[in-house]
């Protein structure tokens, strides 16, 4: 009999972590909050409010320097919850310590309530980088947000295909 081994998927942002590390290496409005029956996924789990502020150059998160190395994996998976009614669109951008990835946004969009979306890395990344094994920040903004927009993230994790 062979065993498979457990595939693991590596988390770039948990909320279930102390505020301090969260602080260390999130750059966002945001404030924690229990989840609600809404979102049966993180229910009673702890999530980030994210306050899209207008004045902000970046409004939405920076990821500071989260795991280096993303050879090996396909998809950047995030989990939130959108309380809108409407769909958001967010950009989404990669930079290592080589390339700034200007050149390359990624527009992405958040459906309301519950929203899983699997972000191929390879579409963030574009043609600029031949390999990821020096990410520097990863960038989830919206441009030109109204003053009240905001939603929810539970997690952002690395996934392979068929995991």
């Amino acid at each position: 009999m062979q065993h498979k081994k457990a595939v693991h998927a590596p988390s770039l942002i948990s909320f279930e972590q102390s505020d301090y590390i969260i602080s260390a290496s999130l750059r966002a409005n945001w404030d924690l909050q229990q989840a609600d029956g809404n979102w049966p996924e993180f229910s009673n789990r702890p999530v980030a409010r994210i306050r899209l502020n207008p004045q902000e150059r970046w409004p939405g998160i920076i990821l500071l320097e989260p795991i280096r190395n993303w050879n090996g994996y396909d998809y950047l998976s995030m989990q939130a919850f959108l309380p809108a009614k409407e769909p958001m669109t967010l950009l989404v951008r990669l930079e290592t310590f080589a390339d700034r990835g200007l050149e390359t946004t990624l527009s992405i969009r958040l459906l309301p309530d519950p929203d899983n979306i699997h972000i191929p890395i390879r579409e963030i990344a574009g043609n600029r980088f031949r390999t990821l094994d020096n990410v520097r920040n990863l960038f989830v903004f919206k441009g030109a947000p109204d003053e009240t927009e905001y939603f929810f993230l539970g997690s952002l994790v690395l996934k392979k295909a068929g995991s």
